[in-house]
């Protein structure tokens, strides 16, 4: 199990784009729209078609870096939930099942009423 939240906790940066807060959101948007005017003002107009190509995907590699690091850095995965996974580990040879991943509590409060639908007719079984 640590291995493998070692392995997560290794490769979760590439959740950091989706984590991003609204600022830097917005950050993003206005770099976007920045490079965008800055790239149509460059002259192109006495370029081959081979070098406009090749222009056009350069603006595209800079456009992606330049969006991802932003994102990145305006994002962060500290939160609770993520800390609590670094003890599971320790936790369950220790204490048993963790308690908010056990159904055993919700089954038994749920099984009356599912014995009281089977009963029914199961038409209108509100009434």
């Amino acid at each position: 199990m640590q291995e493998y939240a070692h392995g997560f906790h290794d490769m979760k940066d590439m959740f950091l784009q989706f984590r991003a807060s609204k600022g830097a959101k917005k950050a993003a948007a206005e770099a976007h729209k920045n490079l965008l005017t800055e790239q149509c003002h460059a002259s192109i107009s006495n370029l081959t078609m081979s070098e406009k190509v090749k222009m056009r995907q350069e603006n595209n590699l800079e456009h992606r870096e330049l969006m991802d690091d932003i994102l990145k850095e305006g994002a962060n995965c500290n939160f609770p939930k993520m800390h609590l996974i670094s003890h599971y580990a320790e936790q369950i040879p220790k204490f048993g099942a963790l308690g908010q991943f056990s159904t055993e509590i919700s089954e038994c409060m749920y099984k009356g009423l599912k014995d009281a639908y089977r009963r029914s007719n199961k038409m209108n079984a509100i009434s």
